[in-house]
Formats: structure tokens, sequence, C-alpha cells
């Protein structure tokens, strides 16, 4: 497997990807709106220059992507991660994860954070796995980035809203 910068030519196939991870939730998803992501939108995500765009990539298919951006005055944010459904299980999203958070790292974020459906429980699952926590008030004294991101993240009315919960990890 091969874990190698997005190019324009892969939206397609991760636009098909993203659909396609889902399938093995199908029943617990019955009748939930999914995220889902245009064309363009992962065009501005791929030339924007405070982002990363990875994608995985298995005998010439995808299987895998994700995208972490600058997001806020001290964090880097994991935009989405995404494995084809028929290869989940299979480390590919955590080898999408650690690259995703080197790519932080090597833009000098120490604060990674993400945001989890409630319900999407096994992405909640796989992200404890990987050392996130869900955020709450009290972390805001263990780590003051954490504070002025999550003072932001109000201020622009994203914090824990709209079935969405915010994880957080330092590195």
């Amino acid at each position: 497997m091969l874990i190698r910068q997005c190019k324009k030519e892969d939206i397609p196939g991760i636009l098909r990807l993203v659909e396609d991870s889902y399938a093995p939730y199908s029943e617990s998803i019955r009748g939930i709106v999914v995220p889902s992501y245009s064309k363009e939108e992962l065009e501005t995500l791929l030339n924007s220059g405070q982002s990363d765009v990875l994608v995985a990539e298995d005998n010439g298919s995808l299987v895998g992507m994700t995208a972490g951006t600058e997001f806020g005055p001290c964090a880097y944010h994991v935009k989405m991660l995404f494995v084809s459904g028929q290869k989940q299980r299979r480390d590919i999203g955590s080898e999408l994860l650690h690259s995703v958070e080197s790519r932080a790292k090597e833009r000098g974020f120490s604060l990674l954070t993400l945001n989890c459906l409630d319900w999407a429980e096994w992405s909640r699952r796989f992200y404890v796995k990987h050392g996130y926590r869900e955020y709450c008030r009290d972390d805001e004294l263990i780590c003051p980035d954490l504070k002025k991101q999550a003072d932001f993240l109000r201020e622009i009315g994203r914090l824990n809203n709209n079935r969405k919960h915010l994880l957080w990890k330092i590195t």
C-alpha cells in the first residue's frame, strides 16, 4: 500500500470512496443523512496551502483518503478520513491517520482536533483507540492551546453542536 499526496485526477475516485465507506454501516445509518462532499469542495481543499490531502492506494486503486488542515489559532484539524467499505479493518485508516498527524507535526502543530458525529460510534472508537479524547471544558486546564481552540470554536458556533463532538489529542 502506498500513501501519497492527492492529485486532482483522484477526486472522482475519492467521491466514490466516500460513498462506499459507509457500506458496512448501511443498516445502522438507515434514515440518517451522512456527510458528502462535492468535487468543488475537494478541489478547494486540495488547492489550499493550509491543507494536506492524502490518499491510500493499493495495486493502483484508491482504498482510503484523509485530509487535515490548519484550523483556528493553534490546531491542526483532521477534516476527514475515509476507507473503502471492503478494505476496512486492515489498518489503512490507522496508516492514513498517522500520516496526517505527521503532516501536522511538520507544520509545527502539537494540538490535533477532529469532529465525530454522534451516530458514528465506530468512528469515535477508532479515534479513541488512537489516543484522541472527547473534549470537555476541564480539558482546557490541561492544555492552554485547547482553551484557545475551544474559544475559537465557540465563537464560530462549531463546538459540540449539531450532533458533532470535538475530539482532541496532543502529539
